[in-house]
């Protein structure tokens, strides 16, 4: 009823709705008697819920049924009050005033409701006084005139609802709307509590057999305690069987292999112990089976590899590494497996490489062919006719060509055995390279290749075949190679079968050696018989060729007739009488000595090489016996062995080795047969000399050079004696043999200095000298590039400068630059010297010391001037004190002193001239680098433009008569003029400035290579004109009449030389 429902009580029709929830109307609190207010009494509250109760865990099989007889006895337990009958029905009223009385209330016969409905009030009244009383209690109030009172009051009420009625049937909505949903709510609850009924079903059953599930499991996990092991060892994964039979043959094949090879050895021996079960023998067959499928796949994979192998450029060390190598297990499986089909497939193997390797090499014997190898015959040997055409020795397919080839100079061929480039030349760069070579460049190229390959290949046997002995797999290997190693003995045949080229042939052999040294550090024996096969044909070959050197110096020694032995001769016809020069044929000896005794540094005393030397030396001793005797002078013939063994001497002095030491020590002997008695002589009287009692006329300090081409001058005057003193033991041992060996044309200095007058004068001198004595030299032109703008315009000056001097220079465009030397960079521009050239400086000072001596004068070596006294303030000459070689202290007197000492220049002048005019000595140290590749070259020597301010010329790059480039020298200011040794620092130092002109350099190639001392007279300085500059003092010394002091001779002292000798003996006897 709505009465109650406002009042707070439920019914049994649902559970209790919020009115307000739902209902349109607003709140209003201003009348207690408003159908809208709120009832603002206590709501008892209610002991329980029957949701509360079907939630309950205890309770979960309750049924709803149970639930809610539960919930209508909590309701019982709060009744409704009942209406009193003097009150009507609320909903009666409610029907009457929206229009809706029920039919059973027409005719109803009530009094009280008729009066009601029938008497209306006049008026409603606002507020009602309840006394405190409730509703009940004020109708039933007794006193009170009931039907007056409650009739006003309806006919209001009846009247504002009629006025309100739409909102009054929102209202009766809204209930509907709510008696719906809790109706929908207990249908709802009555599914849930039925289907929580079936869950709670379900959770029983599921715990029962759960329970019996584990009951189970314990059982299992029992039997598997029991069982699981032995069923483990005879159990065989599908999934491995699977893979061995399907799968790729990979890391997991190999690793399913392994697993199935060790279930088989797990069931074997299952099969021979007592205890063997049934399951044991049912496994076997399916375990037969697999290992049958596992050796016919990798049957099948390994001919497969194999197969590939011979595929057009494949590469064999790629399948060898990634294809069987690292499936190494498979072969050791199928030796134990099949040990047969195992055997074949090696076989197979083996036939495959052989072809493999013989193909290859084959191909690259003959790109090899192909490279240019400088011919050689029988008539390359020491006494051999150097007119005489060449028969040609070439390798078959070999391009020919014209060469310039010393087959006696080792030059930079020994670069060969000090390279750290071991990698072979690819037959690309063979066929295309243009330049010519010794034997040693195919020999090499073809050896280091196939000493590679072999070591690669046993390598990868050793590590394949693990199941074969070593004997096993180096028989195997030596199969393979066998084709491959007569292709090398072909070779080696084809270059030294009829060659005359000896440090051609020694060069195989100590790369031979180093190719076996090699392979016993590899520890790969299969190339060992190659390799003594090689030496059986190298050595013989050796003994061959210096037998012929042996027989061309008896041929030549057995001509008695002047026409042969003058064809022979360095100057020829009636000039052979007459010289004491070094013979030709002793430069050949000397050089073919010097590169024998480098590439025998190390020889041990079993090789043949000290027997065939000393049979040389022998043959070549009674040579210069009889060409001495030509002309009948016992001193010319004195002069002329001490000049041809002093060349020797000089020329093998910096080789090493036990068998150096030998031979230097033979040729000291027979060089001190000339020196001993040359230093004094009683006092001796010349026609010419001022003080009768003079020993000599002139005395010459210092055989370098400089010092020779003076004293050979002042032995040209007649009737004059000439005494050459110097320490060493042979000439130009300091400074004169450790420089560029440049021909300067004369470019960097002032106009008057004596620099470039003696530079231009020796120049022309120096080439005219070796052109008519047939001196080593050659005209190579010199190029002044610049890089920046600043270095161009220095460059430019020295251009300017030349024009004003006479020598020719000229710019150099880049086009030209480009075509002429590709290699060489000059960003800014070029200036050349076309007049610039380089000289064996070795040679040209044997000749000037056999000159010397031919005129009359005498050297004295390893002689060291200890004191000098000028007689009379130098007008009665100048007594010299020196000690020799064997401690002696002895003097000499001479009516001239010539200081040329070089290094110590400046010490001699100490000793005579007062403290005053004591001169201080500083030394610039210059560091030369070799270079040992053969690329980038270039034919013209290569100088930066230096700046003003500077002390050299820079890190330039020159040239060696046999081709080789060398760079240097820098500058470094040191104490010590011993101080020889090249430092590493310095060579970093140099890098850049070497890459700025030469940019392709290899660095790796750039070596240090010796030292040299140059004299100074001061730090630093500029190298034109101008502040800082030191140009040569070349006077005779005010106050001590005939000594010329030569202070300062560095740079161009060498071309100078010649001019210098003029000069001096100008200012002694008066010629400017």
């Amino acid at each position: 009823m709505w009465l109650d429902r406002m009042s707070g009580h439920s019914t049994p029709s649902g559970p209790q709705i919020d009115s307000r929830s739902n209902s349109p109307l607003p709140r209003r609190s201003t009348s207690r008697l408003s159908p809208y207010a709120q009832n603002s009494r206590p709501q008892p509250s209610r002991p329980g819920s029957s949701l509360s109760n079907l939630l309950t865990p205890s309770d979960s099989t309750t049924s709803l049924s149970a639930t809610q007889r539960a919930d209508d006895t909590a309701l019982k337990q709060f009744p409704a009050k009942a209406r009193p009958s003097n009150v009507a029905d609320p909903l009666d009223v409610l029907n009457d005033i929206i229009g809706k009385r029920k039919e059973k209330l027409a005719g109803a016969e009530s009094p009280f409701l008729s009066s009601t409905l029938e008497t209306k009030p006049s008026q409603l009244v606002a507020e009602i006084d309840f006394g405190g009383l409730s509703l009940e209690e004020f109708v039933t109030k007794p006193d009170e005139p009931r039907r007056a009172t409650y009739s006003d009051v309806g006919a209001q009420t009846i009247q504002q609802f009629e006025k309100e009625r739409d909102k009054f049937q929102d209202l009766h909505s809204a209930i509907t709307g709510c008696d719906d949903v809790s109706r929908s709510v207990e249908k709802y609850l009555n599914d849930f509590q039925t289907e929580l009924g079936a869950v709670s079903a379900e959770i029983e059953t599921l715990q029962t057999r759960s329970i019996q599930l584990n009951a189970m499991l314990s059982n299992r996990r029992n039997v598997e305690q029991l069982l699981g092991p032995a069923v483990e060892e005879i159990s065989i994964s599908p999934k491995a069987v699977r893979l061995i039979v399907e799968g790729p043959i990979d890391e997991n094949w190999v690793k399913a292999l392994n697993e199935i090879e060790s279930r088989a050895a797990t069931i074997e021996a299952k099969v021979s112990s007592p205890s063997s079960t049934k399951s044991v023998d049912d496994v076997r067959p399916l375990l037969s089976d697999i290992k049958k499928k596992a050796v016919e796949r990798i049957r099948d994979y390994l001919v497969s590899q194999i197969r590939a192998l011979r595929s057009p450029n494949i590469n064999a060390q790629i399948i060898q590494q990634q294809r069987l190598v690292k499936f190494k297990d498979l072969y050791s499986y199928l030796c134990q497996a099949h040990p047969t089909l195992a055997g074949e497939i090696t076989q197979a193997y083996i036939n495959t490489m052989r072809w493999y390797y013989l193909s290859h090499f084959t191909r690259y014997l003959q790109a090899l062919e192909k490279i240019k190898v400088y011919p050689s015959d029988r008539n390359e040997v020491l006494g051999g006719d150097p007119s005489a055409p060449k028969s040609g020795n070439f390798v078959p397919g070999g391009r020919t060509g014209a060469a310039a080839h010393d087959p006696f100079s080792l030059g930079r061929r020994i670069e060969i055995l000090r390279t750290g480039n071991h990698m072979a030349i690819s037959s690309y760069v063979a066929e295309e390279d243009t330049s010519f070579h010794g034997i040693e460049v195919p020999f090499r190229n073809f050896n280091l290749a196939l000493m590679d390959n072999v070591s690669a290949e046993y390598s990868f046997m050793t590590e394949m075949f693990s199941t074969l002995s070593f004997q096993q797999i180096s028989r195997k290997a030596t199969e393979i190679f066998d084709p491959v190693f007569a292709l090398g003995q072909g070779l080696s045949k084809q270059l030294v079968e009829h060659t005359a080229d000896s440090l051609g042939v020694l060069i195989c052999v100590r790369l031979n050696q180093q190719a076996a040294f090699e392979l016993q550090r590899r520890k790969v024996p299969v190339a060992d018989a190659y390799i003594n096969g090689i030496n059986m044909r190298l050595w013989p070959r050796f003994q061959v060729i210096m037998d012929l050197h042996c027989e061309s110096l008896k041929r030549v020694a057995s001509h008695t007739g002047r026409s042969a032995v003058s064809a022979l001769s360095l100057a020829g016809g009636d000039d052979l009488n007459q010289s004491s020069a070094p013979h030709f044929l002793t430069q050949r000896f000397g050089q073919l000595l010097h590169g024998i005794l480098v590439l025998s540094s190390e020889a041990g005393d079993d090789e043949p090489v000290s027997n065939s030397l000393s049979r040389l030396a022998a043959e070549f001793d009674n040579l210069l016996a009889k060409l001495s005797r030509i002309g009948g002078d016992a001193k010319r013939r004195e002069r002329f062995l001490f000049n041809n063994y002093s060349l020797i001497l000089t020329i093998i002095s910096d080789t090493h080795g036990k068998l150096a030491t030998e031979q230097k020590r033979n040729m000291a002997m027979r060089t001190s047969l000339s020196i001993s008695r040359k230093f004094l002589h009683p006092q001796r009287s010349f026609s010419s000399s001022r003080p009768a009692n003079a020993d000599v006329t002139h005395a010459v300090i210092g055989a370098g050079v400089v010092g020779l081409a003076v004293a050979r001058e002042l032995a040209s005057r007649e009737g004059t004696s000439t005494i050459l003193l110097e320490r060493h033991d042979a000439p130009g041992t300091e400074t004169s043999s450790r420089n560029s060996e440049v021909i300067h044309a004369g470019l960097y200095y002032g106009v008057d200095t004596l620099k470039t007058k003696l530079c231009i004068k020796g120049k022309e001198m120096m080439y005219d000298l070796c052109a008519r004595n047939g001196l080593p030299h050659r005209n190579t032109k010199k190029w002044i590039v610049a890089q920046t703008e600043e270095q161009w315009a220095a460059a430019l000056k020295t251009h300017e400068h030349a024009q004003k001097i006479g020598v020719p220079t000229r710019l150099i465009g880049r086009a030209e630059a480009q075509a002429l030397e590709p290699e060489v960079q000059a960003l800014a521009g070029i200036v050349e010297s076309p007049t610039t050239g380089i000289v064996d400086s070795h040679s040209l000072m044997t000749y000037l010391q056999g000159d010397f001596e031919d005129r009359g004068g005498d050297c004295a070596f390893l002689t060291n001037v200890t004191g000098i006294e000028a007689l009379n303030g130098g007008k009665n000459g100048y007594r010299i004190t020196a000690v020799t070689s064997d401690g002696t202290e002895t003097s000499i007197t001479a009516e001239t002193l010539v200081n040329s000492a070089g290094n110590y220049a400046c010490y001699i002048n100490n000793m005579i001239l007062p403290p005053e005019r004591h001169r201080t000595p500083y030394y610039a140290k210059g560091t030369y680098f070799s270079y040992a590749a053969s690329f980038p070259k270039t034919s013209v020597l290569v100088y930066p433009a230096t700046l003003p301010g500077h002390g050299g010329l820079g890190t330039h790059l020159t040239l060696d008569l046999g081709g080789r480039i060398r760079f240097g020298p820098d500058v470094e200011w040191v104490d010590d003029p011993n101080d020889l040794v090249p430092s590493p620092a310095r060579l970093q130092q140099a890098l850049p400035e070497i890459k700025t002109y030469l940019p392709n350099v290899d660095p790796e190639a750039i070596s240090l290579d010796y030292c040299g001392i140059r004299p100074k007279l001061g730090r630093g300085g500029a190298v034109n004109t101008g502040k800082g500059f030191q140009d040569f003092i070349i006077q005779e010394e005010e106050g001590f009449p005939g000594f010329i002091n030569l202070l300062g001779i560095e740079s161009p002292g060498l071309t100078s030389s010649l001019a210098i000798g003029e000069m001096v003996e100008g200012l002694l006897y008066g010629r400017k």
